[in-house]
């Protein structure tokens, strides 16, 4: 075989020495086809480098996922919740965009500068993050309640369980509508309105849990209103970005409704007004929920407020 026909379709080619030989041989002596074989053998292997650099990437990428995730777990440590929370925390929210808007970051101290966007991570990665931060939440629980606190948690969950049956509302089947007073400051003026947040629900305990201390994972749906029914988040998409919320602040407890899907249906009902359809029924009343928080310890109250920070994490990579 000729080394200087190969060096010819190397030169021409590009293929490797030993692609030159083999594109030679199989064309028979034929330079042309050679160098047409050698061609195609060259970006076959430039193909599997890619494939392989492309599974080395994922995989890396992967191993840091683990990593940093593992990483969360440690900072979040039960036997000092309080302290490794404001450490979770303080982590999380300079490091990840957690799509805050401009009055949330405000509310929560956060600075504006470039920060690491989220996507949904595959749950074997994530699992055992959201699995111990729940740990934790109701190792919380058990710290911040007392004989009186549990008292009224139970009197209120067989109150509500009663209520359910009466009206023939299967759990498994249930929306839950926070319904909460609110103080709107926006671009334009102050105003009064309300916050109306739903999601689904599977039990009388998460339901009970979520409106004391927050739902894990967030909401389906928020819906932010004036009191004469002004949608202001259809407002700011429709403004070109001259309206906005600045600032919103809390006016009371949140009272509680629920519906069944065959409720669902009816168009008329209490917040039709907010375009929001159904025949939700009422099932905890505001004045209720702060007389259960007044017989929790207030000294963990700000440890709650880090677990809403966490609640956005989870919610952005689930």
């Amino acid at each position: 075989m000729s080394i200087k026909l190969i060096k010819q379709i190397r030169d021409k080619t590009g293929a490797s020495i030993s692609d030159c030989k083999k594109a030679l041989k199989e064309s028979g002596g034929d330079m042309e086809k050679a160098c047409l074989l050698a061609s195609r053998l060259l970006k076959k292997q430039e193909n599997k480098e890619i494939q392989d650099e492309l599974f080395q990437s994922k995989e890396e990428a992967e191993k840091q996922l683990k990593y940093d995730f593992n990483h969360l777990i440690e900072l979040l440590d039960p036997g000092d919740i309080r302290y490794s929370l404001w450490k979770l925390v303080d982590y999380l929210r300079g490091r990840y965009d957690l799509g805050l808007s401009d009055e949330e970051k405000k509310k929560y101290g956060l600075q504006s500068q470039i920060l690491t966007p989220l996507h949904k991570i595959d749950t074997e990665i994530t699992a055992p993050f959201i699995n111990h931060c729940n740990n934790v939440k109701s190792k919380l629980l058990e710290l911040s309640s007392g004989p009186a606190y549990d008292k009224k948690i139970k009197s209120l969950e067989k109150s509500i369980t009663s209520e359910l049956e009466e009206l023939n509302i299967a759990v498994k089947e249930m929306s839950c509508l926070l319904f909460t007073p609110m103080l709107w400051s926006t671009t334009t003026d102050l105003s009064e309105g309300y916050k109306i947040e739903i999601l689904q629900i599977n039990s009388v305990s998460e339901l009970i849990d979520g409106a004391l201390n927050g739902f894990m994972g967030g909401y389906d749906e928020t819906i932010r209103v004036t009191k004469n029914g002004v949608n202001l988040d259809e407002l700011y998409e429709t403004s070109n970005g001259t309206f906005r919320i600045e600032n919103e602040s809390v006016e009371g407890e949140s009272d509680v409704y629920v519906l069944s899907e065959k409720m669902s249906n009816t168009k008329i009902g209490v917040f039709d007004s907010f375009g929001v359809v159904g025949d939700w029924i009422q099932i905890i009343d505001g004045d209720e929920l702060i007389d259960i928080q007044s017989a929790k310890q207030k000294t963990f109250q700000d440890s709650w407020d880090y677990f809403k920070i966490i609640d956005l994490f989870i919610k952005k990579i689930s």
